[in-house]
């Protein structure tokens, strides 16, 4: 016989927490599946990932113990503009390109938010909790951040039901997703979903969470007496009184909590529309345009209403990708700007599934800075075609030495048009053979790949 349910379900999670799971799941994150090494982190409070990786264990138990007492504070986050992570594309002499055209909006910048390892510790005790009771409730037109779903799931269903008997559609984005949810919204709904394995801990803790400021400069070394002042003025310290801060996986979890009821009232009123959801990427489907845009604008009240959220409309959209209309029955039709849809990466025709030429050419700026860091450390050829095959095939397993299928390759899986992958491999090719010429290496042979699958032959 069992005992009554507990009334501090998660302080007792915590009293039997796996430290060692918690430690392999870090050392797992940390890990850097491309260059085959642990990542060079170091968070914005000045610790880095070596000096914590030789005590792990102690340092998991150090905060599994501040959590269950309620004592863990959130190091506040760094703040990094996305645009600032991705190098200048170089031209054929290795310099940066000039830009041309005016410069992008302040408010177009994405921001990503590094935390601390001390903050990813206890992300990962919140997601051990949650994750399994959580993600069994959300629903089934939701493709984010799940096990068992993913961005192929959703291009598939879009897919099937473009070129079936819902041939009119439209793909839109909310305006500052994770920038702009409200706090107490977002817990209301994680106590609904959680029911009786809701608990005061968790909320004090989550809360405490979501209200975690954001650092602009990171702090280079370790204080060596008393307590880091992370406000301080020099750091640029801002509070967050809404959102969460994006980029870490606590975050993605929440996202799905705070749209669920979304799709809930999707489903229930608009069970002739099919209604796709990926993060804060959204497609509708249906047989007529006038169905579509009434769904449309449904859901465009319900944002604004009951979540204080906006949405990208056919004026207020930076590009096409941000709110795209489609009308394959009538190509025509006054309301189609493009004869495809762009979503999550791939380019949906009438006929065929291509890679976007914005990831295309996202590729090949990887490729060219992964060949500019091997110049400059100067590494053997093998080196630079094993961090190429990781990109493109993804990590490999230890014992065998065989791809996982994670890479970019296994992304752009659904692609048709296999012409895309020979044009990419004929200038992987030529790409690195003038690589290998710029740095006086012996390339006498041609560097063997195969055209179709885009996948590197390595050297022995």
């Amino acid at each position: 016989m069992t005992g009554p349910p507990s009334n501090h379900p998660f302080t007792d999670y915590l009293d039997h927490l796996d430290v060692n799971s918690v430690a392999q799941s870090l050392e797992a994150h940390f890990f850097d599946p491309i260059l085959g090494r642990d990542k060079p982190y170091t968070g914005p409070d000045g610790i880095a990932w070596q000096h914590v990786k030789p005590n792990l264990l102690a340092h998991v138990e150090t905060v599994r113990q501040q959590l269950r007492k309620g004592r863990f504070t959130f190091t506040p986050f760094q703040r990094t503009p996305l645009n600032s992570l991705t190098p200048p594309t170089p031209n054929r002499h290795g310099k940066p390109m000039k830009k041309k055209g005016p410069d992008p909006s302040p408010n177009k910048v994405r921001v990503v938010y590094k935390p601390s390892i001390r903050n990813v510790t206890a992300q990962t005790c919140l997601l051990a909790y949650l994750a399994p009771r959580l993600n069994s409730q959300f629903s089934a037109a939701s493709y984010a951040y799940q096990p068992g779903k993913s961005a192929h799931g959703a291009v598939k269903r879009l897919w099937r039901s473009l070129t079936a008997d819902r041939p009119c559609g439209l793909v839109f984005d909310i305006v500052g997703f994770f920038d702009h949810l409200d706090h107490d919204r977002l817990l209301a709904d994680a106590q609904q979903l959680l029911g009786t394995d809701w608990d005061p801990l968790l909320e004090a803790m989550l809360r405490r969470y979501l209200k975690t400021g954001s650092v602009q400069r990171p702090r280079k070394h370790q204080p060596a007496h008393g307590r880091l002042n992370s406000q301080h003025p020099s750091r640029g310290y801002q509070p967050r009184h809404q959102g969460v801060p994006q980029g870490g996986a606590l975050s993605a979890l929440l996202s799905n909590v705070a749209l669920h009821g979304l799709d809930t009232y999707a489903a229930g009123h608009w069970y002739d529309v099919t209604y796709i959801r990926y993060a804060d990427n959204i497609a509708l489907l249906g047989s007529s345009m006038a169905q579509v845009k009434a769904c449309y604008d449904d859901l465009t009240h319900v944002l604004d209403n009951d979540y204080g959220l906006a949405v990208y409309g056919p004026d207020e959209a930076a590009n096409s990708d941000k709110f795209q209309w489609v009308n394959l029955a009538k190509p025509t039709d006054a309301h189609t700007a493009t004869p495809y849809l762009t979503f999550l990466g791939y380019r949906i025709e009438r006929d065929s599934i291509k890679i976007a030429p914005a990831n295309v050419a996202a590729f090949k700026l990887k490729v060219r800075h992964l060949c500019q860091g091997w110049q400059r450390r100067c590494d053997p050829p093998e080196k630079l075609l094993e961090q190429l095959g990781r990109l493109i095939d993804g990590p490999v397993q230890a014992q065998t030495g065989e791809p996982m299928g994670y890479g970019w390759r296994h992304y752009f899986s659904l692609c048709s048009n296999r012409g895309q992958f020979r044009e990419l491999s004929a200038w992987l090719a030529r790409t690195l053979q003038k690589t290998l010429h710029a740095t006086k290496h012996d390339t006498n042979q041609d560097i063997p790949y195969d055209t179709t699958p885009l996948t590197l032959t390595l050297l022995k």
